[in-house]
């Protein structure tokens, strides 16, 4: 097997999901879950560092939303300016996120740590036309996400080349 690369779309190798697009769950308020922010994530590593607890009522159902172990989650106000991206792989079994993330779930045919390389690549984080909302930080539309172009290694047999 010899190794090939073709350049597929984000929305090819992962869903994309955004608060608005994903089904809510109706929080039992005795219950205390797992929600991480911004503040949670360490940018030079991408990795979470801490996490913060709610208990659930009415309201918060619209402010969160699911993510599951596997998901890589991408902060959709991300300061570039900087250099560092908001992002991480999700650890535990379930745990809320703020609205403004986005939760990336790898294809079955495709390995996560694909996801977490490619957004460290200069050539993936260009294509990425962020709208300035003020000072450092830009907002990443789902439009943007979906139209990203992602180097893919393809292993091919030596005889189909």
């Amino acid at each position: 097997m010899l190794p090939k690369y073709e350049t597929l779309y984000l929305y090819q190798i992962c869903e994309i999901n955004l608060s608005s697009r994903v089904k809510t769950y109706e929080l039992d308020p005795m219950k205390t879950y797992t929600l991480i922010d911004n503040e949670c994530i360490d940018d030079k590593e991408c990795k979470i560092t801490k996490t913060k607890e709610f208990r659930g009522n009415s309201e918060d159902k619209d402010r969160f939303f699911k993510a599951l172990k596997g998901d890589f989650i991408l902060c959709l106000k991300q300061n570039f300016v900087k250099g560092d991206l908001t992002a991480a792989f999700i650890e535990d079994d379930e745990v809320y996120v703020t609205k403004n993330f986005a939760v990336l779930t790898p294809k079955e045919y495709i390995n996560p740590d694909l996801i977490m390389w490619a957004f460290h690549q200069d050539y993936v984080i260009s294509q990425i036309k962020p709208l300035n909302i003020g000072r450092n930080f830009f907002q990443v539309t789902a439009d943007e996400l979906s139209k990203v172009l992602i180097p893919v290694e393809i292993y091919a047999d030596k005889n189909n080349n």
